[in-house]
C-alpha cells in the first residue's frame, strides 16, 4: 500500500529551523532534563486535571451506559514494549448478533465525540506519565497490532517514549493519514531537542482547542486509513470471535 507523504516544505518554518538544534553530544542531559520536566509537570496536571477527569467520568457513566469509566489497552512504549495505557471510555458497549462491537460510528454518539475533540480521553495518561511508561510529548503510542503496516524505518519512533501530545497531533492531528504520522513521528525522534518539546507543548493548546484539523463526527476513517489498518483490524477481530464460537460449540455436550 502507497503511503501519502508529508510535505515537509510546508511545515512551519520555526519547525525546520528547530531541527538546526537538534539534541547531539548533550542528548543523554538533555532526556534526564527531559524526564524532570514530565515529573514535575506531570504532578501539576494530575492536580488541576482532576476535576476535568471527574467531570467526563461523570458525563461517561450518565451517557455512554453500563461499562467501565476507565479502561486499560495494550500498546507499545520505548523500545517497542508493550505497556497498558489509560484512557476514558468514549464508545458505548454495543455488539451485533456476532458478538463483533458495532461502527464506531454508532456507538460514539455526541458525549463520546467532544471528549476526544477535546483529546480528555488522554488526561488519565498522565498516570503513564509518571510512572516511566509515556512522555508528556512524544510519539503517541500505538496498537500492537499496527506494528503489521510497518516498514522497517518506523520502528525508530519507539527510540523515544510515546506522548500524550506529539508533532503530528499538533500539525496536522485528525486529517493526517497514519502513513503520515509515521513519518512525522520518525522526523520528530531524529531531530529530537527540548526546544521542539517546548515548541510542540505551546502549540498543543491551540490544536486541541481550535477548529483547524478536527476529524468530523461523520468522516469515515477510510480517510485518513492510507495503510488499510482498520480493515486489517476488522479481519482481526472477526476471525477471533469465530474461534471463540468454535470453542463455545466445542464445549457444549
Amino acid at each position: 500500500m502507497e503511503r501519502k507523504s508529508v510535505v515537509f516544505s510546508e511545515l512551519p518554518r520555526t519547525l525546520r529551523l528547530l531541527a538546526r538544534l537538534r539534541a547531539r553530544r548533550s542528548r543523554g542531559l538533555q532526556l534526564v532534563v527531559k524526564r524532570a520536566l514530565d515529573l514535575g509537570a506531570g504532578l501539576g496536571l494530575t492536580l488541576l486535571g482532576g476535576a476535568a477527569v471527574a467531570a467526563c467520568a461523570g458525563l461517561v457513566r450518565l451517557f455512554l451506559g453500563p461499562g467501565p469509566v476507565f479502561f486499560r489497552q495494550v500498546r507499545l512504549g520505548r523500545n517497542g514494549n508493550a505497556f497498558h495505557v489509560v484512557k476514558l471510555r468514549t464508545l458505548a458497549e454495543r455488539y451485533d448478533d456476532r458478538g463483533l462491537p458495532l461502527p464506531e460510528g454508532q456507538r460514539l454518539g455526541r458525549v463520546g465525540w467532544l471528549i476526544r475533540r477535546f483529546s480528555l480521553d488522554e488526561l488519565p495518561q498522565v498516570v503513564n506519565v509518571l510512572n516511566g511508561d509515556m512522555s508528556l510529548i512524544g510519539p503517541r503510542p500505538m496498537l500492537p497490532e499496527m506494528a503489521i503496516v510497518y516498514h522497517l524505518e518506523d520502528w525508530r519512533r519507539h527510540d523515544m517514549r510515546p506522548g500524550i501530545s506529539g508533532l503530528a497531533q499538533v500539525v496536522g492531528r485528525h486529517t493526517l493519514t497514519f502513513g503520515q504520522r509515521l513519518e512525522l513521528d520518525r522526523w520528530y525522534v531524529d531531530n529530537w531537542s527540548l526546544w521542539l518539546d517546548l515548541w510542540i507543548a505551546s502549540r498543543t493548546p491551540a490544536a486541541v482547542f481550535g477548529r483547524r484539523h478536527v476529524r468530523r463526527p461523520d468522516q469515515p476513517a477510510q480517510e485518513v486509513d492510507d495503510l488499510r489498518f482498520n480493515e486489517f483490524l476488522a479481519k482481526v477481530r472477526e476471525q477471533a470471535v469465530r474461534i471463540r464460537q468454535q470453542r463455545d460449540s466445542q464445549r457444549q455436550p
